[in-house]
């Protein structure tokens, strides 16, 4: 069975392959969920899991290149496997540095008597990060018998809202996409690893890969949010974030150009399911070189005037239209795209915000304590950020890959932005 890949499954598909150029297993996300009780009922969880594999036969697809474009081929209900491991680290670690294997993802129950976890991990090029949790809380019903939901099968299941149908609108799109993209292309862009000779960058490899997570729990809350209220306004989480991130970087390493941070922006209508799919956008938001540093609250103006003018030059369905035509192209061509010319992504880090955790409180009888991320990412820029919520608090986890760890260690990028995020002093209002 054949199924066209969307504009989201060709960009996660060619990041796939430029990660694997660089050393690393592909382009995978990984939630580490940490569980709480001893009543977890194993039994259940891997009936839930390999119910999951006979509905999803997405999860055992392969991508094919041809003439056509990428293609997903479907042979057949996935035969998922729950694994047992003691180790919930070293688990997580060794998923990253070994890929899903022959099917889209993998999941891991980490046997401690008194706090278990689950580790799961995917690949991008079929399910995003919100997929992914959504399978996750389905399964305790799919271990009782209910089935699935999802018509993966649909034509068109697979694109994201805002891409047209036909070749000759997406390709109007698509010319259009560089009009927004080239301002981001002339300026020069902080990145984590110095220039080379002739003023380009030296290829970076993308193992080892360290994460660090931090929280700011319940006891930090109300200050966050006074602090969030008072530099970017109300409703304004996402601008905060990646001006305290931007801050953040500028502090450890100096001024060294605009930090440009392309933005996931997921595009699922309010009850939408679509757990089978990726089905995300992307903003390309840049910071003026020093603004973090000089004025925080300016800078979250800066950041959400940016993001309002891409969603009024319908930045997010062109840029989707163009990656969408990626498919057709030799990876040489794509992966030039997406670097300017130059190795890995053309960004100065990776941030996501996936948002509040859509997990359940409890899984299986285990009461669900929190969810840490981590990810693989392109070895330029080599460095990245997630953001998300959970019943600590705001967590966000830092990483960073190959010899971006002489540059900058992700416990000295999360210490750097949670002082951003909570001790700066902010004297200037948010503007009206």
């Amino acid at each position: 069975m054949y199924q066209r890949c969307g504009s989201a499954d060709v960009f996660a598909a060619i990041l796939d392959r430029l990660i694997r150029d660089e050393g690393g297993a592909g382009n995978l996300g990984q939630l580490h969920v940490l569980l709480a009780g001893t009543a977890l009922d194993v039994d259940a969880l891997a009936l839930g899991w390999k119910r999951l594999g006979e509905q999803a036969w997405p999860l055992g697809a392969h991508i094919h290149h041809g003439l056509r474009g990428m293609r997903m081929v479907m042979q057949g209900p996935a035969a998922l496997t729950l694994e047992r491991r003691g180790h919930a680290a070293d688990c997580a670690l060794e998923h990253l540095r070994q890929g899903t294997g022959t099917h889209a993802v993998r999941l891991a129950l980490v046997d401690h008597a008194d706090n278990p976890a689950l580790v799961l991990t995917w690949n991008h090029t079929v399910i995003d990060a919100r997929a992914a949790a959504g399978l996750l809380a389905e399964l305790p019903a799919l271990a009782g018998g209910r089935r699935l939901r999802e018509d993966w099968w649909r034509p068109g299941y697979r694109e994201v809202p805002g891409v047209p149908e036909r070749a000759a609108e997406r390709g109007r799109l698509a010319q259009q996409a560089l009009e927004l993209l080239r301002p981001h292309r002339l300026v020069e862009l902080w990145r984590p690893l110095p220039r080379q000779q002739r003023r380009s960058y030296a290829p970076n490899r993308a193992l080892p890969l360290v994460c660090q997570s931090e929280t700011i729990g319940a006891s930090d809350a109300e200050r966050l949010r006074l602090r969030q209220r008072q530099a970017a306004g109300r409703m304004s989480e996402t601008p905060f974030l990646l001006a305290c991130v931007a801050a953040a970087l500028e502090s450890l390493l100096g001024i060294r150009g605009d930090v440009l941070m392309p933005l996931a922006v997921d595009l699922r209508a309010p009850g939408e399911r679509r757990m089978l799919a990726n089905c995300h956008g992307y903003c390309f938001l840049r910071v003026p070189a020093g603004l973090a540093s000089t004025d925080l609250a300016a800078t979250c103006h800066h950041l959400k005037q940016a993001h309002r003018e891409w969603i009024e030059k319908d930045g997010v369905a062109k840029l989707s239209s163009s990656m969408s035509w990626f498919g057709y192209l030799p990876h040489a061509i794509a992966q030039a795209q997406l670097g300017n010319h130059g190795p890995g992504v053309w960004s100065s880090c990776i941030v996501a915000n996936s948002g509040p955790s859509t997990l359940p409180e409890s899984l299986f009888g285990a009461r669900v304590l929190g969810v840490s991320h981590a990810a693989t990412i392109p070895a330029t820029p080599g460095l990245g950020v997630l953001f998300h919520r959970d019943q600590r608090g705001l967590s966000f986890d830092a990483l960073a890959c190959g010899k971006v760890l002489t540059h900058i260690q992700p416990q000295a990028l999360a210490r750097a932005i949670r002082w951003q995020l909570l001790e700066r002093p902010i004297p200037a209002a948010a503007p009206a």
